[in-house]
């Protein structure tokens, strides 16, 4: 289908089907509980959003896949399985290099609570949460790493601080609206007592989980969308991580 019209990707979340089940998934009986983040898209079309500039996992798509799109990157899809891993890496770095624009030169991470929950259909069919494992501390360098891929403490090169800078950085990459980063950047900004320290609290999941909500919702109509147990699993888990983190300016 070389020359097929495609629709705009306007889903953040896209589930690949049949191009029959694309056009005809929304007479289902439980078709309006699925999220409106979510976009059924032909696995026909694939190749025509390739070309069209469509940043899509570079392995072979199949009917039955999900892809999310990666909320800092707008026109890059990642696959399902790994996507909640990638997403909070790259919160995380991007923290990372917005702190590095404005002067900070070294971080630690104080504390980092994990919580462990898992998403189900509650009896009037809404989205609802059973804890799995209640908030800990992860105090173990290395199970910090394996599950964010980050080290517990580190230095940053150093470089002349900008709060322009570092706020055009947090826009162009979709996260400005996080109170967070906005409220260290405007700490930074103030010249009449420069900051040394700053302790700040980051949902590296927030966005993760947002999306997962969304797709989780595909759950709606059973076996229709023929989603494997292995997928099936990672949407019902529901990991969030908050860090602790100090930063050293000047």
């Amino acid at each position: 289908m070389d020359n097929v019209k495609i629709e705009p990707l306007t889903g953040d979340v896209l589930h690949i089907t049949s191009d029959e089940r694309s056009r005809n998934w929304m007479l289902e009986r439980d078709a309006k509980k699925i999220s409106r983040e979510v976009q059924i898209v032909s696995v026909d079309n694939l190749p025509a959003y390739r070309r069209s500039g469509v940043q899509l996992p570079s392995r072979r798509i199949c009917e039955g896949d999900i892809l999310i799109r990666h909320p800092y990157e707008s026109n890059l899809f990642l696959d399902a399985s790994n996507a909640s891993f990638e997403i909070r890496f790259s919160k995380y770095t991007l923290i990372s290099e917005i702190a590095q624009r404005l002067g900070a030169t070294h971080y630690e991470i104080e504390e980092a609570i994990e919580t462990i929950e898992e998403r189900e259909w509650s009896a009037k069919g809404n989205l609802d949460y059973k804890m799995v494992k209640a908030s800990m501390n992860i105090n173990n360098k290395d199970d910090l790493k394996r599950k964010m891929g980050i080290l517990i403490e580190d230095q940053y090169p150093k470089t002349k601080p900008s709060s322009e800078d570092a706020t055009s950085f947090a826009k162009k990459y979709n996260l400005w609206e996080d109170s967070m980063i906005r409220s260290l950047i405007r700490k930074c900004s103030y010249e009449g007592n420069p900051l040394l320290h700053e302790h700040l609290r980051f949902d590296v999941t927030k966005e993760a989980n947002s999306l997962f909500d969304a797709a989780f919702s595909l759950n709606a109509l059973g076996g229709i969308f023929n989603l494997d147990s292995s997928l099936n699993k990672t949407l019902q888990t529901r990991e969030t991580i908050i860090l602790n983190i100090k930063f050293d300016f000047g």
